[in-house]
C-alpha cells in the first residue's frame, strides 16, 4: 500500500482529464494527499493552504492511465474517465480517494459501494451516462445550405466525447457537427475522422431550402397528434427536461 500523508495543499489543473492525472502524478510524487484539488480559475484557497499549479504533463498522465488499467483493471479506469465529465462540484476530491483507493486495493476497489468515494464516484457516472441518453433521445440535427447537418444541445455533463461515437455510427455517411452550447465544446465529423474542438461560438450557416420544409412538416404532425385533455406539463417535463427544448424544433412557436 502506497501511503499518502494529509497536507495543506490545493491544486490546481487546466480542467482536462490529462490534466488531472498530472495532478495525481505530483500528488503521488509529493506522497501527498491534497485538501482539494480544483480548476484553476476555481481556486480559492483557505488560509495557510499552499497553492500549486499543476501544467499537464502527457507523458505522465499516460503513466498515470496505465496504472490504474494495469492495477485496478479497465472498467475501473472507464469509471473513472466516465465520471471526470460530471459537472458536479467537488467531482476532483471524490475521484482522487477513488483512484488512491483503486491503486492501493486494486479490482478490490471498483465493486465495494460501502465505500463512500466509490459509492459517490459511481453515481457521478451513471449521471453523466443518464445525460448522453437524453441527448441521444433530444438531439435534433439540421441540414444546412453548405450539406453540412449541424445540432446544439446543452447537457448537464461534457457527454459529447462519448457521444459522438453514436452518432458516427448512425451518420457514418453525412458530415455534421454537434456543439455543446453548456461546455464550448464541438464535436465534428468529416467523413474520415471525428474531432472535438474548445470554442465559446461556431459559425452560423443558413438552413437548406429542404430543411425548413422537413421541419414545417414535422412541426404539423407533432401539433397534429397532441390532445388538449391529455395536456400533462408536469409529466412531459420530467420525462424531456425543459433545457433541452430550445433547440427542438416540436417546441418553437414557427418554423423560421
Amino acid at each position: 500500500m502506497y501511503r499518502l500523508e494529509p497536507a495543506q495543499l490545493m491544486l490546481c489543473y487546466d480542467g482536462t482529464l490529462e490534466g488531472f492525472f498530472s495532478v495525481v502524478f505530483e500528488a503521488y510524487c509529493r506522497h501527498a494527499f491534497p485538501e482539494q484539488i480544483c480548476t484553476e480559475h476555481m481556486a480559492q484557497p483557505s488560509l495557510g493552504q499552499q497553492v500549486v499549479s499543476v501544467k499537464t504533463d502527457l507523458s505522465r498522465a499516460e503513466r498515470v492511465r496505465v496504472g490504474l488499467a494495469s492495477r485496478a483493471g479497465r472498467k475501473f479506469f472507464t469509471t473513472v474517465k466516465t465520471a471526470f465529465l460530471s459537472d458536479a462540484p467537488g467531482k476532483e476530491m471524490q475521484l482522487f480517494s477513488y483512484i488512491v483507493k483503486g491503486m492501493n486495493e486494486g479490482y478490490r476497489t471498483a465493486n465495494d459501494l460501502s465505500v463512500p468515494c466509490v459509492a459517490a464516484v459511481e453515481r457521478l457516472a451513471a449521471s453523466v451516462l443518464s445525460e448522453r441518453e437524453k441527448v441521444y433521445q433530444f438531439l435534433r440535427f439540421e441540414q444546412l445550405e453548405n450539406g453540412v447537418f449541424f445540432a446544439r444541445i446543452n447537457p448537464k455533463a461534457a457527454v459529447l466525447p462519448i457521444a459522438m461515437e453514436h452518432f458516427v455510427e448512425r451518420f457514418s455517411i453525412q458530415p455534421f457537427v454537434i456543439y455543446d452550447e453548456a461546455h464550448g465544446m464541438a464535436g465534428v465529423y468529416d467523413l474520415h475522422k471525428t474531432t472535438l474542438v474548445l470554442t465559446d461560438e461556431v459559425a452560423s450557416f443558413d438552413r437548406a431550402k429542404e430543411e425548413r420544409e422537413f421541419q414545417a412538416l414535422w412541426k404539423r404532425f407533432y401539433d397534429s397528434v397532441s390532445h388538449d385533455q391529455r395536456y400533462n406539463p408536469s409529466l412531459r417535463t420530467s420525462l424531456m427536461p425543459q433545457r433541452f427544448w430550445k433547440n427542438m424544433v416540436e417546441f418553437k412557436a414557427a418554423v423560421e
